[in-house]
């Protein structure tokens, strides 16, 4: 801080301008009371002859009982001044800017007194040698109109007097403290004047304005509250809404929260506050209703709103079992900051590239030590630490869930957030992970690679190949055998048998079961077995077009022509066909699962397309 600093302040706030008395010492000024005309600060600039830089320090009217409250580096002694109404300030880098300007308001205010009513002259009594003058009238007429000057309303000179300096202790909690003091007493306060001011603070508060701030201020908040909307200075709507924050002219909790609500409609979304505003005040409304257990639905509208999808993705990989493929996908999705899987693997696979997904990521959740996600750590938070609170609610200890995973706990003294942090080198990891199993579900599903594809870390190669054969073993058709059921199936079996018998065979002595009744078994010759070698040849052949069954599908018979001679013309004229409406047909048929035309037709001629003729090798195959 520097005198420069001190002096534009008192000039804002005070109108005292800096006054060199001394011709001789031009280093020398002072700031004097604009009403006692007593000095308030001597301030002090030197050059320093070993340096060459300029000292500035200050002997400022506030009293030396500061200086032994707490010791800050740039209080000192003072340096011209005498007596314990003086106090020395050393102005460097280190100089705290909101100390000084704290001592400075507390020495203009107590010197400033309310002047008495102007009392009659007094007039000494004339003696018989006392010369007499006679009163001459003066001409008032040629006089220039007097500027009315409007009065200090009573009610801010009270509120301005309700001021205590106590922030040597801690300034931060005193000027709110004082806020809310101030705040509560001019809660009703109504004022109207047409002055237009010019006020810019940080973190503003009554006691940073001056009477003629004060007046405006209170005008426009008296036309804001009764729904007459314009643009004032950003540090006028920062003070209403910190009002609102401290439930200063609000009847609830729930009015305050409609009221701010009301001003970010009105005022900011209308264009008046800036974006740094809506981030402020978007924040603070969420940890309004945080502080004042307002429903979870309404803070969440108001947080911030990645860490709102972060939060609700990472319940549902706290417990990946108990939701949908398509939730978990989703949910890795948001933390991995990456859409999974791919657009052309989701739109070759379908639905089963979602269920192959969901399961890598529960096997990887489940199996990877410590979780991927991390776990929930406890910390101090400081709500509405940022704005003009004083915290004189319900000091009932509670808590509060403000999503599933991210829940605060009020102590009655602090307030304690538990809840995931995401830290980068756990990001990083996510993000391979998700490049794994993207790079694995396309190997599987054959999709063809990019040049670009880099090689991935095999680490997590067994986990998501545990979960696909995990998924290919639920998709396995399940063959149930009720045991129970045998002993009556050999029942309507032997009474099948037995209505197949003819005469002849009842003559032979053959009986239900299969045996022969008069165990002559012995004159019938033995049935060939069905291993018995015959002197039919074999013959083995390659070609696959001899394999094809008579009933296969006519898109069949067609495809495994082109796989193997490239030509299916004869089959197509054989049965009367229109090639395009063969091709047509074959696209149709396997468009489930391909997603994809697998032949092309110009015409007259079918074609196999290149980038499906391996597949539909295997599948033909596997098929004959």
């Amino acid at each position: 801080m520097t005198l420069a600093d001190l002096t534009t302040y008192a000039a804002e706030k005070y109108n005292i301008t800096e006054e060199h008395k001394w011709n001789d010492f031009p280093g020398f000024s002072v700031l004097c009371h604009p009403v006692s005309k007593k000095w308030l600060a001597l301030l002090i600039r030197k050059q320093d002859s070993e340096t060459g830089k300029t000292i500035e320090k200050c002997d400022l009217r506030c009293g030396r009982v500061f200086l032994k409250r707490q010791k800050y580096d740039f209080l000192t002694e003072p340096t011209r001044e005498k007596g314990d109404d003086w106090l020395g300030i050393n102005f460097d880098e280190h100089t705290d800017s909101k100390i000084v300007l704290a001592l400075f308001d507390f020495a203009y205010q107590n010197m400033t007194t309310i002047a008495p009513p102007p009392s009659a002259i007094a007039v000494p009594k004339q003696t018989d040698n006392a010369k007499v003058y006679t009163d001459t009238p003066i001409d008032l007429s040629r006089r220039p109109p007097r500027t009315s000057q409007p009065m200090d309303p009573p009610k801010i000179q009270q509120m301005q007097r309700l001021y205590e300096y106590g922030f040597m202790d801690n300034y931060d909690k005193t000027k709110c403290e004082n806020f809310y003091r101030q705040g509560k007493f001019m809660e009703d306060y109504e004022d109207d004047v047409n002055w237009q001011t010019k006020f810019s603070h940080y973190f503003p508060t009554y006691h940073d304005m001056n009477t003629t701030q004060l007046r405006e201020y209170f005008t426009w908040r008296t036309r804001f509250r009764k729904g007459i909307v314009y643009q004032t200075t950003t540090s006028f709507a920062y003070v209403y809404v910190y009002e609102l924050l401290n439930l200063i002219g609000a009847k609830s909790a729930q009015d305050a929260l409609d009221k701010l609500e009301f001003f970010y409609k009105k005022y900011i979304d209308a264009g008046y506050g800036d974006a740094s505003m809506a981030k402020n005040v978007s924040q603070w409304i969420a940890h309004f209703c945080i502080i004042n257990s307002i429903p979870q639905e309404t803070a969440q509208q108001y947080f911030n709103d990645k860490d709102i999808a972060t939060d609700l993705a990472l319940s549902v990989l706290e417990h990946p079992d108990e939701h949908p493929d398509d939730k978990v996908m989703e949910a890795w999705s948001i933390i991995a900051k990456k859409k999974q899987p791919s657009a052309p693997l989701l739109k070759k696979a379908g639905e089963k590239s979602i269920a192959l997904y969901a399961a890598a990521v529960r096997h990887l959740i489940d199996g990877i030590t410590p979780k991927i996600i991390g776990k929930k750590n406890v910390h101090t938070v400081h709500l509405l630490k940022n704005a003009i609170y004083y915290d004189a609610g319900d000091c009932t200890p509670r808590k509060y869930a403000l999503t599933p995973v991210r829940e605060f706990t009020y102590t009655g003294e602090q307030w304690y957030e538990e809840s995931y942090i995401l830290l980068p080198q756990q990001t990083t990891i996510i993000k391979i992970i998700a490049n794994a199993i993207d790079s694995k579900l396309k190997e599987y599903f054959k999709s063809p690679k990019k040049q670009n594809d880099v090689a991935l870390p095999t680490v997590y190669d067994p986990y998501i190949n545990a979960a696909i054969k995990e998924y290919e073993e639920y998709l396995r058709p399940k063959i149930e055998v009720d045991l129970s059921s045998l002993s009556q199936i050999r029942e309507d079996s032997a009474t099948t048998r037995d209505s197949l018998l003819t005469d002849e065979d009842m003559d032979l002595g053959w009986s239900a079961d299969g045996s022969s009744a008069n165990n002559c078994g012995a004159d019938i010759p033995a049935l060939q077995s069905d291993t018995q070698t015959t002197d039919t040849p074999i013959v083995e052949t390659h070609d696959r077009a001899s394999l094809q069954p008579p009933t296969a599908p006519i898109e069949t018979q067609i495809l495994r022509a082109l796989l193997t001679t490239g030509d299916a013309s004869s089959i197509i004229k054989a049965n009367h066909l229109m090639p395009t409406i063969a091709a047509e047909k074959i696209n149709e048929a396997y468009y489930d699962q391909f997603a994809d035309n697998i032949v092309d037709c110009d015409g007259e001629t079918i074609t196999i397309v290149e980038d499906y003729r391996e597949e539909l090798e295997e599948i033909l195959d596997y098929n004959i």
